[in-house]
C-alpha cells in the first residue's frame, strides 16, 4: 500500500487535474489499511442534488419502526453526520 501511496504523491505534482480524485484514492487507502474488512464493497452511491435549495442529507436509524418520530439520526464519534450533494456513500456487503 505504501507504493501506490507514493505513487499518488509523486503523480499528484505533476498532473493536477486529477488532484481531487487523486485524494480521494489516497483516503480510501489510507482507511482500508487502518480497518479490517470481510466483506467488500456494494455499491458507490453519489448525493445528487435534489434542487430543493440548500439541503442536507442526515442517516437515520428507523429503529424497525415506520414512525419518524421514533427514528434516531446516527452519530460517529459523538457528530452529526451531514451529506451534501456532490459526497459519496460506500456500501459494504458481507
Amino acid at each position: 500500500m505504501l507504493d501506490i501511496l507514493n505513487f499518488i504523491e509523486s503523480y499528484q505534482k505533476h498532473h493536477s487535474v486529477f488532484d481531487r480524485k487523486l485524494a480521494l484514492i489516497k483516503q480510501l487507502i489510507i482507511y482500508l489499511d487502518q480497518h479490517d474488512f470481510k466483506g467488500h464493497i456494494d455499491n458507490i452511491l453519489p448525493i445528487l442534488d435534489q434542487h430543493t435549495g440548500y439541503s442536507e442529507f442526515r442517516i437515520m436509524n428507523d429503529c424497525e419502526s415506520n414512525n419518524p418520530n421514533l427514528w434516531i439520526e446516527y452519530q460517529y464519534h459523538g457528530k452529526h453526520i451531514r451529506l451534501s450533494p456532490g459526497d459519496i456513500v460506500i456500501t459494504m456487503k458481507k
